[in-house]
């Protein structure tokens, strides 16, 4: 009886290692197509309005943001940052002004 128990603990250990990577493969699916859909639509806005839109958002970031009193927009800031990031006129002064706001994951 102790092996039947054994391996149906090792079935149902098997069956949540699968279920689990079932849910993280769905999981990755829909964040690639949400920023798949996310780029294409920023790619049909004009790109006058794009330019005035990124600069919007840095202005935000460096007079908002910069401020003693951010801790209390952090979600607004970090909204605008990952906006700015995802414009395809963000140079490379842009980024640093954005990723400042943005978490980068740790080890």
């Amino acid at each position: 009886m102790t092996g039947d128990r054994t391996r149906g603990e090792r079935t149902s250990a098997r069956s949540l290692v699968w279920g689990a990577l079932a849910c993280c493969l769905v999981w990755a699916s829909v964040e690639v197509a949400t920023e798949i859909r996310d780029r294409r639509a920023i790619a049909l806005v004009d790109p006058c309005e794009r330019q005035q839109s990124l600069r919007g958002a840095l202005t935000a970031l460096r007079t908002i943001c910069d401020s003693p009193a951010s801790a209390s927009v952090s979600a607004h800031c970090r909204s605008q940052a990952e906006f700015a990031l995802r414009m395809p006129e963000c140079d490379e002064r842009c980024r640093r002004t954005a990723e400042r706001f943005v978490p980068q994951p740790t080890r």
